[in-house]
């Protein structure tokens, strides 16, 4: 019998379903199967319970499982002959999906190439904070670093090892674990639908013929949780549909066990997206890493040209870029970072010796190579013009900027074909582009120059998406910076968190960026400190404008929420382009307060500025072992004979846990001493046998979080006692006044996980909560970058100083800094005021 929810809805269902039953107890029937069809075991107990002790099938598991289950139940002999049979088709088409897995990934463009190269061989490791151990983890990095790549590797290791295990049937089909790719864009098409229907129909678009034959059995392993998730680019998704998408995320994990990796862009990121996940950072290239990356670029450069162009010889070598980027450590901040990194590479194998020292100049030359220079080398033509004439190409440039602004504007990363065509038709205007049809257009960007990537389907159903984000970002910067309102423009998106990286270019753009930071600067910001962040960012970008006193209040602003960490990113790179911030820093490394010595140390770290070395090796000698451990693990990626000599000496200190990152640091300088000699040093046998764990990690990955565990671990069984009595808590606030801090600790983070906006509401409006406090701040913080994005935005948001000042009178020293600090800033916006009235 086949049960579906129609069936249900018959007069006569039940009485018919009673019938079956006691036919088949009087055995008058041999046996019932009943066959569900669109409706779930669940809703099926409810509506008659008695069917629950039958053997049942269900069509989402595919006819072929449906017939196989009646003929176990009608002829088990011809059963046990059709099953292996079965089971061998099975096994053959899971291969076919996981071969057409790594087609998919197995080749990457080394940026604008004539052919593809295998993506394993162009990889360098990407280095997150943790070792990625968590069912659930949501990677977090800034623009370029790796995201996507990280996935694609995954997808990469798990695939042909699951096909390798069913190739030697070593494994079966149930046990092997899919990899499953999809952009959290793709995710929000249908918002209404559940998310397993969603994967599989995206999977359906996407792999067709390959699928079909899986379709039923990926569905039945999304629910065994024996699938890997790799969700790109929350940041990607409409902002209006996130917390939807996080919605329906979040009840998959609850009911499914499948492992998931997220990836999302640190600005603006909702830290409850996706719940208990581990949160990691990719950590920035090393300098040996970068070495390491440009060596393989030059390499796979080098195996196109052969296979191209014997007779070419290109004469950039990478020594002389990794002799170019050592002798201008103003631009290694830049280096760090992989797609500029390979920018960088594009760019120095035009024989463009002179290197760019700016993020946007790098972007300027890439679209210049790829719109213009890219076509002069190849000489291929697709029009009856020449398509190096340069009012052509400034045509193409200036529908490229409007293209990316307008899609800014609608919050879309990802668009249709029609939406293209519509677009550029408007935009033609009087220019170059206005005799070439629309189509042709689309063409050349897409397939020529490759700007804009063709991201899947065909015709009119195709999508695309520009060849990364940040180029559409650039193109949205540029856009602004040509208008005459452009200010005005971008004065509208101030309180966008996905806008800032926009911003950011657009202050390295403008010809006069001191009138955007005043204009910046000049708005009512929030206690976050918001905008003063961003205009840090922004001049970041512009290294020849001197700003001494923005520069200050950034550093106090760092220096009074030293255990919040909002502020470092902001002060650091600031401190790669501004001597002045790394004085600060390097001045804070003398500073009486422990907490700033060690925060000075851990910043310089990520700065990565060798003037900071002398001042690194005096912190290996200060007197307090955190910061002694934090210079340890910092210097370890300075190539230096000092920093190796330094690093021996704390070998024998005197604190295990010094010792411990010492190690640790020698080894990954390539320290040859780094066997039983070090380990005898470790005087307990489990300590030695940490040690050792550790040291055989280390090949694979940098343990960057080991510091702080040591700094901050608590017993877990003391965490597991507070956890309980936190939960047989009535009022949940009323543990944020306990003395025990970690009962307040463990409360602060069970309020994010709830993360609704009344718990952001309680804790803005509350009197008697401190929401300075250094464990709740960077909560209420996380929260409101949350609902910022709600659409009327609450009317909590921006949360601005004036109404929180009776919250500041209280006795402790680092809540009366931060009220100086606010009143200050107050003071100063009174004083620009009456200058700009023209009162004295």
């Amino acid at each position: 019998m086949i049960a579906s929810p129609r069936y249900f809805e018959k007069a006569w269902a039940q009485e018919e379903l009673r019938t079956l039953l006691e036919l088949e107890l009087a055995g008058k029937i041999e046996r019932i199967i009943p066959i569900w069809h669109q409706i779930g075991k669940a809703q099926i107990l409810q509506r008659f319970p008695s069917l629950g002790h039958c053997r049942a099938t269900s069509t989402d598991t595919g006819l072929e499982q449906v017939a196989l289950e009646i003929l176990k139940a009608v002829d088990p002999e011809k059963y046990d002959e059709a099953h292996p049979i079965f089971l061998e088709q099975q096994r053959k088409a899971v291969r076919r999906f996981l071969e057409a897995i790594e087609e998919e990934f197995k080749c990457a463009p080394i940026f604008h190439p004539p052919h593809r190269i295998v993506l394993q061989n162009h990889y360098i490791p990407i280095e997150v904070t943790l070792e990625r151990r968590y069912r659930h983890e949501m990677v977090l990095a800034d623009p370029g670093m790796g995201k996507t790549a990280l996935l694609k590797m995954e997808a990469m290791r798990t695939a042909p090892q699951a096909r390798q295990w069913l190739e030697n049937r070593e494994k079966n089909v149930d046990e092997v674990s899919l990899p499953i790719f999809l952009k959290l864009f793709d995710l929000t098409q249908k918002p209404d639908a559940e998310l397993v229907e969603t994967i599989l129909q995206q999977l359906q678009h996407r792999y067709q013929k390959n699928f079909e034959p899986v379709k039923a059995l990926v569905r039945r392993k999304l629910e065994q949780g024996t699938c890997l998730l790799l969700l790109d680019a929350l940041d990607e998704a409409p902002s209006e549909q996130r917390l939807k998408l996080a919605e329906h995320l979040n009840i998959f994990a609850r009911h499914f066990s499948c492992p998931i990796i997220c990836t999302s862009r640190i600005v603006g990121y909702d830290s409850e997206f996706l719940r208990d996940a581990k949160k990691v950072e990719i950590i920035p290239f090393t300098r040996k890493q970068i070495e390491q990356y440009i060596e393989i670029w030059f390499n796979n450069l080098r195996s196109a040209e052969a296979l191209l162009s014997p007779q070419k010889q290109s004469f950039c070598t990478p020594e002389g870029l990794i002799r170019e980027l050592r002798q201008r450590p103003q631009i290694h901040g830049l280096a760090q970072n992989p797609l500029l990194l390979s920018l960088l590479c594009s760019l120095y194998q035009e024989d463009q010796l002179t290197l760019p020292a700016r993020r946007v100049q790098i972007y300027e030359q890439v679209v210049q190579y790829i719109l213009y220079d890219w076509r002069r080398v190849s000489q291929r033509r697709l029009t009856e013009k020449t398509l190096i004439d340069a009012a052509w190409i400034e045509a193409k440039l200036e529908l490229l900027e409007q293209l990316a602004y307008q899609f800014s504007c609608e919050d879309k990363e990802i668009f249709s074909m029609r939406e293209l065509l519509t677009k550029i038709e408007a935009c033609k205007g009087d220019t170059a582009l206005k005799h070439h049809d629309a189509p042709d257009i689309i063409k050349e960007l897409s397939q020529e120059d490759g700007i804009i990537q063709q991201l899947d389907g065909e015709g009119r159903n195709a999508r695309y998406i520009f060849l990364h984000r940040t180029f559409q970002e650039y193109l949205t910067a540029s856009y602004l910076n040509q208008q005459k309102n452009g200010l005005e423009i971008a004065k509208d998106h101030f309180w966008d968190y996905d806008w800032h990286e926009t911003l950011i270019l657009f202050a390295g753009l403008s010809d006069d960026p001191t009138l955007f930071l005043n204009t910046l600067l000049a708005e009512r910001d929030d206690i976050f400190h918001t905008l003063l962040l961003l205009a840090g960012k922004c001049l970041a970008e512009c290294p020849q404008l001197e700003m001494p006193q923005l520069i200050d209040r950034i550093y106090h602003v760092w220096r009074s929420f030293l255990y919040c960490e909002f502020a470092e990113p902001t002060v650091v790179t600031v401190a790669q382009t501004h001597p002045r911030m790394l004085m600060n820093l390097l001045y804070a490394l003398y500073d009486s307060d422990e907490g700033v010595r060690l925060w000075a140390v851990i910043a310089l770290g990520e700065v990565g500025d060798l003037q900071a070395v002398d001042s690194l090796l005096a912190a290996l000698h200060d007197p307090s072992e955190h910061v002694r451990s934090s210079a340890a693990w910092v210097i370890g990626d300075i190539d230096d004979a000092r920093v190796m000599e330094g690093l021996q000496a704390l070998i024998h200190d005197q604190q295990e846990d010094v010792r411990r990152l010492a190690v640790l640091a020698l080894c990954r300088l390539g320290d040859a001493r780094t066997g039983e000699g070090i380990l005898s040093t470790f005087h307990d046998e489990n300590s030695r046998w940490q040690m050792g764990e550790q040291l055989r990690r280390l090949g694979d990955r940098r343990l960057m979080d080991s510091l702080l565990n040591i700094i901050y671990d608590q017993e877990e069984d003391t965490r597991r006692t507070v956890t309980k009595t936190l939960k047989q808590t009535r009022s949940r606030l009323v543990a944020l006044h306990n003395p025990n801090i970690l009962v307040r600790s463990l409360e602060v983070w069970m309020l994010e996980k709830i993360g609704t906006l009344d718990v952001l509401e309680k804790l803005l409006h509350r009197l008697d909560i401190d929401i300075y406090d250094r464990r709740i701040f960077p909560v209420v913080r996380r929260l409101a970058i949350k609902f910022s994005r709600m659409r009327p935005r609450p009317a909590c948001l921006p949360v601005y100083s004036q109404p929180l000042f009776l919250r500041l009178f209280r006795k402790e020293l680092w809540r009366v800094r931060i009220f100086w600090s606010l009143l200050i800033n107050l003071l100063r916006q009174m004083i620009d005021g009456l200058k700009k009235s023209g009162m004295t």
